[in-house]
């Protein structure tokens, strides 16, 4: 469907294509029954349909709008509802219909204008041209399986007194999973947002969590609900009127304000490694708005790995890994033994190291607070080479995981003092991390060029 923003500065264009197609708009979603009797030619649905539709308009061969999904449409992402529409407008061109540009008009608009330049009238002398058929054309009831989807296609005259609804058709997709498209949910969930809260100016976005542990998808979800919102931020009807949006990454959610949504989202994984998400918008108050509900979804066009690991397997599954560059490697210890890391730059590297327990917490390793993070390259014992007392393990067993952290250079002045504010000192003990820190900290050093990351397993039985 067009949006305003496809025509800004052009109100009477706009009024005119909500015009053209509030009509058929409002009846065309609705399935109201009279499907076509069931009848193919030759193999193709679409016989029996088109004979419903040339009675309807009364006309050999009818002049029709193939307008495609609805742009809100989960089932399909953008790119496959556009190859979908291209797929039956050949079809039915191929069956001798004449089809017009009203699915395709906002990009014959930027093209002329670009070139040519046009005057509203003229603009508006397209559109009614574009929208001037005898029947539109929507893709109905859509229903998408394993690498298939399957719908109908709705027929509404011009004048709305007559529809014609196609048997089912079936057509493969080129994403191997089934289900929502992720964008297409994060959009629709940000456009409820502003429906139902039109004075919003701020949303803060908490990290996608996973139900049953940690996933390397739950960063690429969270970062898709971002471009979601930054898109809306940035729409151009938005920024005319004044009504600024001001998205924001958070840790933990703030004390509820006017004005103020925060965004929480949940993953997960089903015994048939289906996905699903939950995505919704916590207003003043506590009030919910905007909820989807639990969506399964296609993960393929994310581009990460669903699995759900545990907050240790999780840690070390994620690591921006280098072994050119940075290794790490520890025994198995029995209680009572010494700990005993091996840690070798390949470079002079700044080094930040902790060690992180199964519950998300941790405890900072190096630098030590009155010393310099800075290392040559070569092979260091942790701690004995940095002249740190032994660390002798107890007797119950354990497993945490020690990871460092490497950058040639120096790490930002911030970002350092935060890091010693739990470093152990020369007669002091290292504080605990909490995990909401420890996942803060993970992200600032993740954001740093050029950082390289190293774990190894530190286990005691």
């Amino acid at each position: 469907m067009i949006r305003h923003r496809d025509f800004v500065g052009t109100s009477n264009v706009v009024q005119l294509i909500r015009r053209a197609l509030v009509a058929v708009i409002v009846v065309a979603w609705p399935l109201l029954g009279g499907y076509a009797a069931a009848a193919e030619r030759d193999g193709d649905p679409l016989g029996a349909w088109i004979g419903e539709l040339r009675k309807c308009t009364d006309r050999n061969p009818p002049r029709i709008a193939v307008l495609g999904f609805d742009r809100n449409e989960t089932a399909v992402s953008r790119e496959e509802a556009d190859h979908i529409r291209l797929d039956i407008e050949n079809r039915l061109q191929a069956r001798g219909l004449a089809l017009t540009s009203g699915a395709d008009v906002t990009r014959l608009k930027d093209m002329r204008e670009r070139t040519t330049g046009l005057s509203d009238a003229e603009v508006e002398k397209q559109i009614r041209a574009a929208f001037d058929g005898d029947a539109a054309i929507f893709f109905v009831s859509p229903n998408r399986q394993t690498g298939r989807v399957r719908f109908r296609l709705q027929a509404i005259t011009r004048a709305a007194d007559c529809k014609a609804t196609s048997d089912t058709i079936e057509l493969a997709l080129s994403a191997p999973q089934s289900l929502a498209e992720v964008s297409q949910v994060m959009a629709n969930a940000v456009k409820h947002l502003v429906e139902a809260a039109p004075n919003v100016r701020f949303v803060h976005v908490l990290p996608f969590s996973a139900v049953a542990g940690h996933s390397i998808c739950s960063a690429a979800l969270t970062d898709t609900l971002m471009v979601a919102l930054d898109a809306e931020a940035r729409d151009l009807d938005r920024v005319l009127k004044g009504k600024t949006l001001k998205v924001t990454k958070v840790m933990v959610p703030r004390p509820a304000e006017a004005g103020r949504v925060t965004a929480h989202g949940t993953f997960e994984l089903d015994h048939d490694s289906r996905a699903f998400i939950s995505l919704w918008f916590e207003g003043d108050g506590g009030a919910i708005i905007a909820p989807t509900g639990r969506v399964a979804i296609a993960i393929d066009h994310l581009a990460c790995d669903p699995t759900i690991r545990q907050f240790l397997d999780h840690v070390a599954a994620s690591a921006r890994t280098d072994t050119s560059r940075l290794q790490l490697s520890a025994r198995e210890f029995r209680p009572g033994e010494v700990l005993e890391v091996s840690i070798t730059p390949s470079r002079p590297m700044s080094l930040y190291c902790w060690v992180l327990a199964s519950d998300g917490t941790g405890y900072a390793a190096l630098p030590v607070q009155e010393r310099f993070a800075s290392v040559k390259a070569g092979t260091w014992r942790y701690p004995r080479d940095f002249r740190l007392a032994a660390i002798p393990f107890d007797k119950a067993p354990s497993d945490d995981l020690f990871v460092c952290f490497g950058l040639e250079g120096d790490v930002p002045r911030p970002l350092d003092q935060q890091w010693r504010e739990y470093a152990p000192g020369t007669n002091t003990d290292p504080k605990l991390i909490e995990p909401i820190m420890v996942i803060k900290l993970m992200d600032e050093f993740f954001a740093l060029p050029g950082i390289v990351e190293a774990t190894a397993r530190i286990v005691v039985r």
